[in-house]
């Protein structure tokens, strides 16, 4: 059975963008809060892709499909959806 414990997760990675620091809730398996942070320059609004986010089931693959959906040097710098997905699962 799925494991059913709240998780609250802080990973940073140094990126060729910059630090990135992605703070998660997940509850049931599924992202329930997410704030990414960082000093990578950006030229949209994060919460954007925090948005998104909200539901997904903490899936390496679910992050990335959504993640994939972003054009991420609009909003991260030089970074790739893989780059992204990992710091989640650091």
């Amino acid at each position: 059975m799925e494991n059913l414990h709240n998780i609250a997760t802080i990973v940073m990675e140094d990126l060729k963008a910059g630090t990135i620091q992605v703070y998660l809730e997940v509850e049931q398996g599924r992202i329930t809060k997410c704030s990414i942070r960082g000093d990578f320059f950006s030229k949209r609004e994060i919460q954007d892709v925090e948005t998104q986010l909200i539901g997904v089931r903490m899936v390496e693959e679910d992050i990335k499909a959504v993640l994939d959906t972003f054009e991420l040097t609009e909003y991260f710098g030089a970074v790739t959806s893989e780059e992204l997905t990992k710091t989640h699962f650091r």
